[in-house]
């Protein structure tokens, strides 16, 4: 990311980037505060935390914050997959950990094995799993 050029070339000194994108990009947050642009948004090391799901679950619980329940971490088995899904019963959702890479979200409403098996091998092992109410 080149945020210079915003600041040399053009006299800018501050950026809203927008929802998504470049709003989740730490790397550009960072650049922006070494260019001396403003990031008119979280610090690039808050947005790096609230990249990585599973701290920012952590996070949150941590400051109070009421959630769903969910895994700590990422699923590292589908042994783990099925236990959370026999706690607390369907539908779930399996959830990118650190970025879904545009796979976003999964919903499981029932254990079918073969939507539960394919789901899990396709996100695992950057997902998490929360309990949609």
């Amino acid at each position: 990311m080149n945020a210079h050029f915003f600041h040399q070339d053009n006299g800018v000194d501050a950026i809203h980037p927008g929802y998504g994108f470049l709003s989740e990009r730490a790397d550009f947050a960072q650049a922006c505060s070494d260019a001396g642009v403003r990031f008119v948004g979280p610090s690039p090391e808050t947005v790096r935390k609230m990249g990585d799901k599973v701290e920012a679950r952590s996070l949150a619980i941590g400051a109070g914050v009421p959630v769903v329940p969910g895994t700590n971490s990422p699923i590292s088995s589908l042994q783990e997959a099925q236990a959370f899904a026999q706690t607390y019963g369907f539908p779930i959702i399996f959830k990118a950990a650190y970025g879904g890479g545009g796979r976003g979200m999964r919903v499981v409403r029932e254990y079918e094995v073969s939507t539960f098996l394919g789901v899990y091998f396709l996100l695992t092992p950057n997902f998490s799993i929360l309990r949609k109410f």
